[in-house]
């Protein structure tokens, strides 16, 4: 898409640092169209250089954005709210076909009480014949998409959005005031979800899903929060029916695994509950077909499978979870869950891993400043590594120790007692012969 063919509207005073970054960026790659649409007059707005500045002034946002759709000149309008931020290069990069607009993934990246982090939008669309958005703070694109038999198709990018997606006020006001119901069932139930109110987020849900003016995205929303809000009512069956046929129309999404999880872990089924979380961190790596789809951190996902696979008893995918955990936390691990990665690689003999981690729990070998308890556990791997004829890294380290150590009568017999086992009959009798002739000298 050439620069020239697209306008773009930044939505927000331009006061905030994000707006102002963003206007930076557009007028470095030469973007000539771009629009400023702010909720009040601001003495900073006047220093904006934005082909036009429009004011709300009190009227709907969305009245206004559809005004300024319809006064554009370029083919393709993309429109950015001032706490957001996207790669203006992927955006430039993007290819546009006619009679397409796309859906855009934003993502949160503030911490908040809603389990919700992630939304599907149309903020890339052609220039419209007479349609416009429905909605009165929040735009909404059904009618837009339907009247002008638009196909939309999701595209791959992300804007990150420094606020929380929707906050209550927001979405109150937008339920009071917007005339398209579904979507304002939809926020309703939402708003109710996020306060702990599932009894009455249910019933919007039901309500938002009995219209057929949802977008698919949003669709997707209305069935997962359904499937989330009967899962908090402990209504299990209901559940994961409405789980299941969220699934049936796509499967690249989150928030039904999880209820689907959350349920199998309930009812004691580790099995089928590592299944569905193992299908939620597939999904987790891709971008969600649905609305308002939730977001668990990975580290986490790898821990409570970890957990699941042990109760389970495999330690194959117990190991292989520790090592993602170790591996996401730059082995910074706790050190009960650095012996199991260590004990578990000495059991399923995988030698190089037991002597990774055996070096990130016990080096740098300075024996003299181990607590008691960590010395014991050390003797412990090291005898497990006997076990496994691993004789060789065994006395590597006793050598290593006893350097340090010469007096410490303890450590010289198991590191004769490794040799012995080993077959290096010679070395541990010319050890023993050299240790007897130095503690002779020492007595003199």
């Amino acid at each position: 898409m050439k620069n020239s063919e697209l306008t773009v509207i930044l939505i927000g005073n331009a006061d905030s640092r994000i707006l102002q970054k963003n206007i930076d960026e557009l007028e470095h790659l030469s973007i000539p169209h771009f629009i400023l649409l702010t909720d009040e007059e601001a003495e900073s707005n006047s220093n904006v250089h934005a082909e036009n500045v429009y004011t709300a002034d009190g009227q709907p946002r969305v009245s206004i954005l559809n005004m300024i759709v319809h006064q554009v000149s370029t083919p393709w309008i993309f429109y950015l709210n001032a706490d957001e931020t996207i790669d203006w290069y992927s955006l430039l990069a993007w290819t546009t076909e006619l009679n397409k607009t796309y859906s855009v993934t934003i993502q949160t990246t503030q911490e908040s009480h809603s389990a919700f982090s992630q939304s599907q939008e149309v903020r890339l669309f052609p220039r419209p014949e007479e349609s416009c958005f429905t909605g009165h703070t929040l735009p909404y694109a059904s009618q837009l998409l339907q009247k002008e038999n638009w196909v939309c198709e999701q595209s791959n990018l992300i804007i990150q959005k420094k606020s929380e997606l929707y906050s209550v006020g927001i979405l109150d006001k937008e339920y009071a005031l917007t005339e398209d119901k579904e979507w304002a069932f939809l926020l309703n139930a939402m708003n109710r979800s996020g306060n702990g109110r599932y009894k009455e987020a249910e019933y919007f849900f039901r309500r938002a899903l009995k219209g057929d003016r949802l977008l698919q995205a949003d669709r997707l929303a209305a069935m997962n929060g359904l499937a989330d809000a009967l899962w908090e009512q402990h209504r299990f069956a209901d559940a994961e029916e409405t789980a299941d046929m969220s699934l049936q129309l796509t499967c690249k999404q989150r928030m039904p695994y999880l209820v689907l999880y959350r349920i199998s872990h309930y009812k004691g089924n580790s099995e089928v509950a590592y299944r569905y979380l193992s299908k939620y961190l597939k999904y987790a790596e891709l971008q969600s077909t649905a609305h308002f789809d939730v977001s668990t951190p990975i580290a986490e996902c790898h821990n409570l499978l970890m957990q699941l696979a042990s109760e389970n008893g495999d330690y194959s995918k117990t190991l292989f979870h520790l090592e993602q955990l170790y591996k996401l936390n730059g082995g910074n691990l706790d050190e009960k869950l650095l012996e199991k990665l260590l004990i578990l690689s000495i059991e399923l003999e995988q030698y190089e891993k037991a002597v990774t981690y055996f070096n990130a729990l016990f080096c740098p070998l300075e024996p003299q400043h181990f607590t008691t308890r960590k010395r014991s556990m050390m003797y412990e791997m090291l005898s497990f590594f006997n076990e496994k004829n691993w004789h060789h890294f065994t006395c590597n380290v006793y050598e290593k120790l006893f350097h340090q150590q010469q007096q410490d009568d303890q450590l010289l017999n198991r590191w004769v007692a490794t040799l012995t086992k080993s077959g290096e009959i010679k070395k541990a009798q010319q050890l023993i012969r050299e240790y007897h002739s130095a503690v002779s000298i020492r007595g003199l």
